[in-house]
């Protein structure tokens, strides 16, 4: 015998009925269903909800191309209707959703097309998927990627104008080096003229080097295969580098194998 306390099975049927429909009318996203046409036959309140129709209006014999802008129409005839005939399925199509005071819903689709065992089209199932947080965070990150690549451009504006800036003042000391050079000098002076143009020389270098980190940034730089001569570059380094050594009392001695 039956609980005397459960309910009747016609009632419990009533019931999960009564809960499929509200499941269906307020669920997180967009349902509308529409014969093979075009013309919407159901939607359902989430649906009506997002986009401010009233159920009776426009819907009854309302095509959904006409829920989309101009743009989206033509989409809508070209792309969308014959790969829904092809395939029977669309997937992930973003669409904006005319509402009913004109604003635009930002929205993803999907669509099943119903066919009977004669493999003819029956009914049009779309799920509807608002996307205006998606959108947002969208142009959110459009913004940022401007912001970053403005501050890329203003760092690089910036390291060329003082490298150049650098470059003036560092020209000044190679010519007055080279000047010094050409005057009666001393062994000792000679040795610190060649060193004060050797240095000059590599600061220079680096410089440019900084100017090509800018260009780098902006894809301007082009490589270039020079040979150059290796013990001279040593010798270089070293010289640069003696005067601090020796106010240190430490020996620098570069040996370059043959």
């Amino acid at each position: 015998m039956a609980d005397r306390d459960e309910p009747p099975l016609g009632s419990a049927l009533a019931l999960l009925e009564e809960s499929a429909e509200d499941l269906y009318e307020n669920a997180p996203c967009g349902y509308l269903s529409a014969l093979p046409g075009g013309p919407i036959v159901k939607v359902n309140q989430t649906f009506l909800t997002w986009t401010g129709y009233r159920r009776e209006n426009p819907f009854g014999r309302q095509r959904f191309r006409r829920l989309l802008p101009a743009g989206g129409r033509v989409f809508h005839a070209n792309h969308y209707t014959p790969l829904l005939q092809m395939q029977g399925t669309v997937r992930e199509i973003a669409v904006d959703l005319v509402c009913a005071d004109g604003s635009r819903l930002p929205a993803l689709i999907n669509s099943v097309q119903k066919r009977d065992a004669a493999g003819r089209p029956l009914l049009v199932r779309t799920t509807v998927m608002n996307a205006t947080d998606r959108k947002e965070y969208e142009r959110e990150l459009v913004r940022e990627r401007q912001r970053a690549e403005q501050a890329t451009q203003a760092k690089t504006a910036f390291i060329s104008m003082i490298s150049h800036e650098i470059r003036t003042p560092l020209n000044a000391i190679m010519g007055v080096a080279h000047l010094l050079g050409m005057t009666e000098l001393s062994p000792k002076q000679e040795k610190f003229v060649r060193i004060l143009n050797s240095s000059s020389e590599n600061l220079l270098g680096l410089v440019n080097d900084v100017l090509d980190f800018s260009k780098i940034e902006s894809g301007k730089l082009s490589l270039e295969e020079r040979s150059f001569d290796l013990r001279q570059l040593v010798h270089e380094l070293v010289q640069n580098l003696r005067v601090k050594a020796e106010e240190k009392g430490v020996a620098l001695v570069a040996q370059v194998d043959g």
